[in-house]
């Protein structure tokens, strides 16, 4: 068996999440979190981050600086996290076979071969402190095979939760929402996946825009509930030309981020929209392009078996499944766009996962566990993307690996 530490840091900026996970070498479902931990950024390296990402107050002669800098930073704040994981499972350091760091996305301009991504966090820096062998860079040997290099996650879904009976959509709303379609009783060729749109980030931008900084998010959508759809905004935000690009795509802040989130504002903010009904209508756009997307994935040529009999589920992860107003609306959005099918929208965060006959692992720590899994694939040379969800010529064995134990030149 294998322990390996998973790390994760998404685009929300909302800090690390580290799950330790033991594991056969084999490619199985068999998975036991053995310990979970969650760290926030601290202040000023979320707002170093978020000024690089958002190009605010940066001299261009300082950018590779900075970069440079953060990569670094990065490395020693993940080596941190699977120190204080590993402390709290009461596991030592040298316990443990692998590492797998997705790192921090700093900037994604999906193009199909012309892709590029960054993401910091330096494998050099968390091997040596820890001692242990590290996999980082999982998106680029995808994006050298003419793949988006996003989303990866997809490979861990049907691994975790194809079912023989179920067609199921696996969901992650993180800053960026992206899907994973699971035919029953699937193969690898059958899956597919793909970004559907922003999930948290412009929801989380505008909170932050109108109310001048005090709250970062949402929380519960309570803001969302009180507020009424602007038609006006809705059908401007799906004017963006990612709506008009083929599948499978992704996404990112250069779609998303705050620069475009604070132009849909400030045109609502001139027709007197009210802050309320601004968060409303970003809510519902998140809702609306990711059952949107469900749509257009089953009305697909490859997609015509599913019989009104069958079930289809909805499993949600990520920090949107804590958006209560979120889930209401994408609950409503299904039954309307699926009222002849059996349908069942099951949160992650809800923790009831027994009679569902899905793994116990909740809606936080999920991609964490990706990644731990990820690396697994990788050291056991294994393919680590899906062509069918990432865009790439053909399968790849991904990430870059750094051997964590002392060299020996003796």
């Amino acid at each position: 068996m294998l322990k390996i530490a998973g790390i994760m840091s998404g685009t929300s900026l909302d800090g690390i999440d580290v799950a330790i996970i033991e594991t056969d070498r084999f490619e199985s479902s068999k998975v036991e979190i053995i310990d979970y931990f969650q760290k926030e950024y601290p202040a000023e390296i979320r707002e170093r981050i978020d000024k690089m990402i958002n190009n605010r107050h940066l001299d261009a002669g300082m950018v590779l600086e900075e970069v440079a800098s953060l990569n670094l930073k990065l490395g020693e704040l993940y080596a941190e996290a699977v120190r204080t994981a590993s402390s709290k499972a009461g596991l030592q350091l040298s316990e443990l076979d692998l590492i797998g760091c997705h790192g921090q996305t700093v900037f994604h301009k999906p193009g199909g071969s012309k892709t590029v991504s960054l993401q910091l966090g330096s494998g050099s820096v968390i091997a040596e402190r820890t001692g242990v062998d590290t996999i980082t860079n999982f998106r680029l040997k995808d994006i050298a095979a003419g793949g988006e290099g996003a989303p990866l996650v997809p490979l861990i879904d049907f691994l975790l939760y194809r079912s023989s009976h179920s067609h199921r959509f696996l969901v992650n709303i993180g800053g960026i929402a992206n899907y994973t379609w699971l035919p029953a009783d699937c193969n690898r060729r059958d899956v597919r996946g793909s970004d559907t749109g922003p999930g948290n980030m412009m929801i989380d931008a505008g909170v932050q825009l109108l109310t001048d900084g005090k709250s970062n998010y949402d929380k519960d959508g309570a803001i969302a509930s009180q507020g009424e759809l602007d038609q006006i905004l809705y059908d401007r935000l799906f004017k963006h030309e990612f709506f008009d690009r083929a599948y499978p795509r992704s996404t990112g802040r250069y779609d998303f981020g705050r620069q475009y989130t604070e132009k849909m504002v400030k045109e609502a903010y001139a027709r007197g929209v009210k802050d309320i009904d601004i968060i409303r209508t970003l809510t519902e756009f998140t809702a609306s392009s990711l059952v949107e997307s469900f749509q257009e994935e089953l009305a697909s040529e490859e997609m015509i078996t599913l019989k009104k009999s069958d079930c289809l589920e909805v499993i949600i992860s990520g920090g949107g499944s804590h958006n209560t107003t979120l889930l209401e609306l994408i609950e409503k959005e299904i039954s309307e766009r699926f009222h002849n099918y059996r349908t069942d929208l099951i949160s992650l965060a809800d923790k009831d996962y027994s009679q569902y006959d899905i793994p116990a692992i909740d809606a936080d720590q999920k991609e964490a566990v990706a990644f731990a899994l990820l690396a697994r694939e990788s050291i056991m040379k294994r393919q680590g993307n899906l062509p069918s969800v990432t865009g790439a010529k053909n399968p790849v064995i991904t990430g870059d690996l750094t051997p964590g134990d002392t060299a020996d030149f003796e």
